[in-house]
């Protein structure tokens, strides 16, 4: 058996305007701490966005979220496992940013994320077969992390 997991993080943040801030880092990533999968009937809350908020300059809300994926071999048996996360403890708002419209802008950071999962999936399945196959994965998986950095 084989099994490896990894985990890379973007940060988006949300100027007071409504702007996007560019990526603040990426970078693989030990996710100890709770997580949100994606769900496409379960968005956010403020409720979920439990990190201290920063006195970074213009910037109301952060969201923190990720590309996890995984996989296991038993034999020649792969299993993989793609997910799109969200961070509630690196993520956080500022008290008067807490509303509908600034709501919904770190919602789409999470959906872009959950789409460059559906990409990784995608990309895994056709290229990905067997446990001989493995190699691959980091190689797709850096294409596609590179792209939604992008």
């Amino acid at each position: 058996m084989h099994k490896i997991a990894l985990t890379y993080l973007l940060l988006f943040a949300a100027l007071n305007l409504g702007f996007v801030f560019p990526t603040v880092t990426s970078s693989k990533l030990d996710v100890s701490s709770a997580i949100i999968t994606w769900e496409d009937d379960d968005p956010l809350s403020w409720h979920d966005f439990k990190g201290k908020a920063k006195t970074w300059g213009g910037i109301s809300a952060l969201t923190a979220s990720a590309i996890e994926y995984s996989y296991d071999c038993y034999g020649d048996q792969l299993d993989l496992d793609v997910k799109a996360i969200f961070i509630p403890d690196e993520s956080w708002v500022k008290q008067e940013a807490k509303t509908d419209y600034i709501l919904a802008h770190e919602q789409l950071h999470f959906d872009i994320t959950e789409i460059y999962a559906r990409k990784l999936r995608q990309e895994l399945s056709i290229q990905v077969k067997t446990c001989r196959d493995v190699w691959r994965i980091e190689r797709i998986a850096n294409k596609v992390i590179d792209e939604w950095k992008d």
